[in-house]
């Protein structure tokens, strides 16, 4: 019972922990909104595009955060089927005797043999046992035409590498 209790507890308290790409991008607001655009890249990474605003601002477009993962995949069972051919093959033999009236001997013989082939095994190079997974985080970024930064709005988040948003983990570690 305290078992239970204590998992149920842990994981309240991992989900509560639990940041969105939303809530990450507004704790980075509250440091970055009212400062240097110029500051931002120099600490995170130059932006990957920008565009011009009609007001003299830009709009920028940051991905930061990025890495490649590799996570491992679930080994394959041993009851799946396999990729091949093959041959099983099985044989009883019963033999009843009466020695006397009151007797009965019932005798059952079985064999079976098999040879199977994993035609993957033998022709197909060997896979790996791990999944690659791109993260990153992704943000357009507003500025005045004096290069401060007046708003920041997540465009992508992967999630991360221990939590659930990327972004999380690159702007407010």
């Amino acid at each position: 019972m305290k078992l239970k209790f204590l998992f149920g507890t842990a994981l309240v308290a991992a989900i509560a922990g639990c940041t969105t790409a939303e809530e990450a991008t507004q704790k980075a607001a509250v440091k970055w909104v009212g400062r240097s655009s110029d500051q931002f890249f120099a600490f995170y990474g130059a932006p990957y595009r920008s565009f011009e605003r009609g007001d003299g601002g830009k709009l920028y477009r940051w991905r930061g955060g990025e890495k490649t993962l590799r996570r491992p995949l679930n080994k394959p069972s041993l009851h799946q089927p396999n990729n091949g051919f093959g041959q099983t093959s099985s044989r009883s033999t019963t033999t009843v005797t009466q020695p006397d009236a009151n007797t009965t001997i019932t005798r059952t013989r079985s064999s079976s043999s098999s040879f199977n082939v994993n035609v993957d095994e033998i022709f197909n190079a060997p896979k790996p046992a791990y999944q690659e997974i791109r993260v990153y985080c992704e943000l357009s970024i507003s500025t005045d035409a004096g290069g401060v930064i007046t708003s920041m709005q997540p465009l992508s988040d992967s999630g991360g590498t221990f939590s659930l948003s990327r972004c999380d983990e690159v702007l407010n570690s």
